[in-house]
């Protein structure tokens, strides 16, 4: 009786289909730490240019202030000044925060999916190979996942 080999073109097409997969997912990921970066740097410039306008009017003010009182009410207007912008700047991070992860999240099932189906696909064509060469019990060829289920 000759002996028949298992086509290996279909674990090297899954996996194939796998490295790719990762490889798009490593670039969208590259792609997304950019992104971040970028808006990290814009925000900081722009929080920063906000701070130094508003430093800049207030140490106007407490030039013209005369009295305890003024100087008082200067620094409760900066002080109240400076928890908004960084209650601002917070709310902006995380909102873009928020973004990034639902997108990245969104894209990483993509992925998944697309990898795991190509892993099927090749799963169940390396079984009716196998059964055809008389390797693989025909309930595995018919349905491999439900086989290996049962089998634990």
């Amino acid at each position: 009786m000759v002996e028949q080999t298992p086509d290996m073109s279909a674990p090297i097409q899954a996996a194939s289909a796998l490295t790719a997969s990762l490889t798009e997912a490593v670039h969208k990921n590259r792609l997304l730490i950019e992104q971040m970066a970028q808006f990290t740097r814009n925000e900081a410039l722009r929080f920063f240019q906000r701070r130094m306008e508003q430093d800049t009017a207030a140490m106007s003010k407490l030039q013209d202030a005369h009295g305890i009182g003024a100087i008082i009410g200067v620094q409760q207007e900066w002080l109240r000044g400076l928890f908004q912008d960084y209650a601002g700047q917070n709310m902006r991070i995380a909102g873009l925060v928020h973004d990034l992860t639902q997108d990245a999240f969104d894209r990483c099932g993509e992925v998944a999916g697309m990898g795991l189906d190509s892993v099927r696909q090749a799963a169940n064509g390396m079984a009716g190979e196998m059964q055809a060469a008389g390797d693989m019990p025909a309930e595995m060829a018919d349905n491999p996942q439900q086989y290996a289920e049962t089998q634990h």
